[in-house]
């Protein structure tokens, strides 16, 4: 599996939780709802990924190859000239943030909120600061690449939705 500094990694896991996330993501179409989790990729083999148990760095190896897909992204400069060194600075920035979001909670009430926001279609919105879901620091590392996701929270994306931009 290659992946380079800032690309993100899914991963399809099987435990309850993981599984009713699959099933809310089912709109998606049957490839993006297959990937319930996603990390970015920082080098060496690490990622930073945000679990129950908060925003940790972690070896990619902990999940099989088999349940694991890597999606290449690209950078988009502010004057919309490409270069080499101008995507590797971006991506630069884009770990470097992943990595200042190591020891934050897990966006437990981020989940709620989505939740809620789905029943009421909308009209009940809220957000915790300091906390993160895994596609919600996904598309914050993203952020720092030149993705633009307006007009959705970034914080409130889902697995799915940055498997279908991605990919």
């Amino acid at each position: 599996m290659k992946a380079k500094p800032g690309d993100i990694l899914m991963v399809r896991t099987n435990h309850f939780i993981s599984r009713l996330i699959r099933f809310g993501q089912r709109g998606y179409g049957k490839p993006a709802s297959e990937y319930n989790h996603c990390a970015v990729c920082i080098g060496n083999f690490e990622i930073v990924e945000a679990l129950t148990t908060g925003v940790v760095r972690s070896p990619i190896s902990k999940y099989p190859t088999d349940d694991v897909r890597v999606l290449k992204v690209i950078s988009f400069p502010d004057d919309g000239k490409y270069t080499t060194a101008g995507d590797t600075s971006m991506r630069v920035n884009a770990i470097a943030f992943a990595l200042s979001c190591v020891g934050n909670g897990y966006g437990f009430l981020t989940i709620l909120a989505i939740a809620i926001k789905v029943l009421t279609k909308g009209k009940i919105d809220f957000n915790i600061q300091g906390t993160s879901i895994c596609s919600g620091l996904a598309a914050r590392s993203l952020e720092r690449l030149g993705y633009n996701w307006n007009p959705w929270d970034p914080a409130e994306l889902t697995p799915a939705y940055l498997y279908t931009v991605l990919s």
